[in-house]
């Protein structure tokens, strides 16, 4: 199955980061104390540049300043001066999400990352912590209303099924195909189904998208 487009917004200013330019910067928890009304820490250079700020106004730093640490050593740094010391290494949106995936979470790329989590070609270490993340996104979700056993599975295996059947008939438009799957997948996790059903379609639908590349 291709991977789902990412439409991730600043968490400052709430539009859509670009895909394609490497400036994606990534903000740290002074950012965050300075502006809490932010979600995630991923943003546009836009906003980073119009919101410049100095650690020491006035010679001290400011009440409350929290240290930038630096990303490689996990230590402290030692002089940190300005809102630029408190930015880490900037790139592209994709190696962004990949890289900070519990950040990326927190500002939609939920369904991203669960595709990732099912590629063949990622290495198992990774694999493994990806999957924990997911698993400790989804344990701290709250529960939906209707319980897991009032849930209508015989609705959703017909939908799923009729729609796994058209995917595997696909001759042309299978981006259309994947975008409905990838609909139907979010709506049954919104409407409660268990997490392993959906995991088995989305099994399953990643089959007859790998007979088609072949």
């Amino acid at each position: 199955m291709a991977a789902p487009k990412l439409h991730i917004p600043c968490c400052m200013c709430g539009k859509p980061l670009p895909r394609t330019k490497d400036n994606i910067q990534l903000l740290d928890a002074e950012w965050q104390r300075r502006f809490p009304d932010i979600t995630g820490r991923l943003c546009c250079f836009g906003c980073v540049s119009a919101h410049h700020w100095w650690c020491r106004p006035h010679g001290v730093y400011v009440d409350g300043h929290i240290p930038a640490v630096d990303e490689y050593t996990g230590r402290p740094k030692s002089h940190d001066k300005n809102s630029n010391d408190h930015l880490g290494t900037p790139g592209r949106l994709a190696a962004m999400v990949q890289a900070h995936p519990r950040v990326a979470l927190a500002q939609g790329a939920e369904e991203y990352l669960r595709h990732r989590a099912r590629l063949r070609n990622l290495p198992r270490e990774g694999k493994a912590r990806l999957n924990a993340l997911l698993d400790e996104w989804d344990s701290a979700k709250p529960q939906p209303a209707a319980h897991d056993e009032h849930v209508d599975l015989d609705h959703w295996n017909a939908m799923m099924g009729d729609t796994v059947r058209k995917l595997a008939s696909a001759r042309r438009k299978l981006t259309k195909r994947e975008q409905e799957m990838a609909q139907i997948l979010k709506a049954a996790r919104e409407a409660g189904v268990p997490a392993k059903v959906v995991g088995a379609w989305e099994t399953q639908a990643d089959m007859v998208f790998d007979q088609h590349e072949d």
